[in-house]
């Protein structure tokens, strides 16, 4: 230890003719380059601004919006579906009328069901669109006094849920602004459970997302929210 010590004091220092003070204020000096030096950038747009490049792929504007409409008309259309809607309609809904209380953190709360009795109101509107639907013998099987779902019925229908869920992300990641990362997107919440509060939020009559992710809470113990 006293060797190196010795050795460290007289030639490990800058400011001096060594080997050492050289080599340092080269890699500064790289260092010093590297940071105010721009390279190309692989996102540009073409001269016309109708085509946007990145790197050696193309992009044309026009297309993207007609991608982006028929995604949505594909997701309307399914959740039509999904609601029994025969009509291939939407019911509008006033999101200017809900008040979406943040703080209303208990496990299993969202939104829809600040109003009293929602669940059950929720189950009877579905059910009286099933009933007038054609999907109802697909769905439901008569047994004297009894109703029982069909599995099959309820499989496909689980099936398109699926894919609208699938559809849903895309289109919020599309559509919503700056997207977060895969996994904070695919991990939104909309109800709260007892381990998190949920991502998805009504406010002035806009939805909201908002993602966290974890990366430094352990060290930190301070959450990280991108909105």
């Amino acid at each position: 230890m006293l060797i190196f010590h010795k050795v460290r004091d007289e030639w490990l220092v800058e400011g001096i003719g060594s080997p050492f003070n050289h080599l340092h204020k080269l890699l500064n000096y790289g260092m010093k380059i590297g940071k105010e030096t721009k390279t190309r950038t692989r996102l540009r747009w073409s001269r016309s601004g109708k085509t946007l490049y990145f790197g050696q792929r193309a992009l044309e504007i026009a297309k993207w919006k007609q991608f982006v409409s028929k995604l949505l008309d594909k997701g309307e259309d399914m959740l039509s579906k999904l609601i029994f809607q025969g009509d291939g309609s939407i019911p509008g809904m006033d999101l200017n009328s809900i008040i979406d209380d943040p703080d209303k953190r208990h496990a299993g709360h969202y939104f829809a069901l600040d109003e009293e009795g929602a669940y059950k109101k929720a189950r009877l509107r579905m059910l009286e669109r099933l009933g007038k639907s054609d999907k109802w013998d697909k769905m439901m099987e008569n047994l004297g006094d009894e109703l029982k779902f069909l599995n099959a019925g309820v499989d496909e229908y689980l099936s398109l849920d699926e894919e609208f869920r699938v559809l849903l992300c895309i289109a919020m990641i599309f559509t919503c602004g700056l997207s977060g990362r895969g996994r904070e997107m695919t991990s939104l919440l909309y109800m709260n459970t007892m381990e998190a509060d949920r991502n998805i939020l009504c406010e002035d009559g806009q939805m909201m997302l908002i993602s966290e992710y974890h990366k430094s809470m352990a060290m930190m113990e301070d959450l990280k929210v991108k909105d």
